[in-house]
C-alpha cells in the first residue's frame, strides 16, 4: 500500500474469549468508521488445552486523497502560504458573552441555531437547554453525553442558519473558527460548511474532521456533492483529503476555508493546508451556512 500503516494487536485468552470480542468490536467499530481497516482473527490452541484467539487490525490512513468521482484533485502546491483575514471586509464575528442569548434551536430568533442537522447513526443532536452545551471563560464548550437509557449518545452542534435557511449565510468568503479539540476515543469535531439545498443537491465542505485519540494527528478536509431528487446522476460524489499535523488536542488552533471563485482552500493557524477547483456542482452563487 502506498501509505502508512499501523497495526494493533490484541490477544483474547481462556474462558473470557466472548467478553473480550464485545470490548474489542466495540472499539474496533469507532476505530474503523474513521478509516479504511482489514481485522484478520486466527485461533490456536496452545499444549494443555488453553485457547488463544489473536484478533489483528491493520490501519492504513491514505497519504493524499481519496476521490469517488470529483472532477479534482487536492494539491498541496500552496502549501504554507499565508492568510490575512484583514484584508476582507468582516461580516460576521460570533462571541459567546452568554449561552440562551446566543444559542436557540431552529425556529428561535439564533444567531445560531442547535440541532438543525439531523441525528447520525445512534448520536442524536440536542436542543437547548442541555448540558452538552456549556460555557467557561465566556468560551462555548460543546460535549457529547451518554444516554445510556436509550442505547445512544447525545451529541451538541450549531449552525449558523436554520432549516429554512435563515441567518448568516455568506458566498465567496473566508470562514474560520478557534477551537480546542478533544483528545478521546471516539470523538468527531467537525467544522462544515452546507451550500442552500435545492431539488438537483447540495455541496458539502468539511473544513476539518477531527477523531481524537484515533487519529491525534489527522486534519481531514472533504468536498462532498449531494444528489438532489431532481438529479440525474444520483451519485454521490466527494474527495477527501489528509494532512498529517502536530497533535490538535495539546493546543488551541485556528480552522478556516476560503471559498474562492475557482478555488475551495483548506487553512490550519491560516496557513494553507491543500486546495481543491470548485466544479460546477460547487456553485459560486449558493449561499453558504
Amino acid at each position: 500500500l502506498d501509505a502508512p500503516i499501523r497495526k494493533s494487536f490484541f490477544i483474547l485468552e481462556g474462558d473470557d474469549e466472548l467478553e473480550h470480542y464485545k470490548k474489542t468490536l466495540a472499539c474496533l467499530y469507532v476505530i474503523c468508521h474513521t478509516r479504511p481497516c482489514l481485522v484478520m482473527h486466527a485461533r490456536t490452541t496452545l499444549w494443555g488445552g488453553v485457547l488463544i484467539s489473536f484478533l489483528a487490525l491493520v490501519l492504513w490512513q491514505p497519504a493524499s486523497a481519496t476521490n469517488f468521482g470529483y472532477p479534482y484533485n487536492w494539491t498541496t502546491s500552496y502549501k504554507n502560504t499565508p492568510i490575512d483575514p484583514s484584508n476582507f471586509k468582516l461580516i460576521w464575528n460570533a462571541t459567546f458573552p452568554t449561552l440562551h442569548a446566543n444559542i436557540t434551536n431552529d425556529g428561535g430568533s439564533g444567531p445560531w441555531y442547535a440541532a438543525v442537522h439531523g441525528d447520525t447513526g445512534i448520536g442524536h443532536y440536542a436542543r437547548v437547554p442541555d448540558p452538552v452545551y456549556t460555557l467557561e471563560d465566556d468560551k462555548l464548550v460543546m460535549a457529547t453525553r451518554n444516554d445510556t437509557a436509550n442505547h445512544s449518545w447525545i451529541c451538541s452542534t450549531i449552525q449558523s442558519a436554520n432549516s429554512k435557511g435563515d441567518g448568516v449565510l455568506c458566498q465567496n468568503c473566508y470562514v474560520e473558527f478557534k477551537a480546542l479539540m478533544p483528545g478521546s476515543h471516539g470523538c468527531w469535531p467537525a467544522l462544515w460548511l452546507l451550500s442552500e439545498h435545492t431539488d438537483m443537491g447540495h455541496s458539502e465542505i468539511d473544513v476539518i474532521e477531527y477523531y481524537g485519540n484515533s487519529d491525534p494527528n489527522g486534519h481531514h478536509h472533504t468536498i462532498h456533492i449531494w444528489p438532489g431528487p431532481q438529479s440525474k446522476n444520483q451519485t454521490h460524489l466527494f474527495n477527501s483529503d489528509y494532512t498529517k499535523v502536530p497533535v490538535l488536542s495539546e493546543g488551541w488552533h485556528t480552522y478556516g476555508a476560503l471559498l474562492s471563485p475557482s478555488w475551495v482552500i483548506i487553512y490550519l493557524d491560516r496557513l494553507e493546508l491543500a486546495r481543491v477547483e470548485r466544479s460546477t456542482k460547487c456553485p459560486t452563487t449558493s449561499s453558504w451556512t
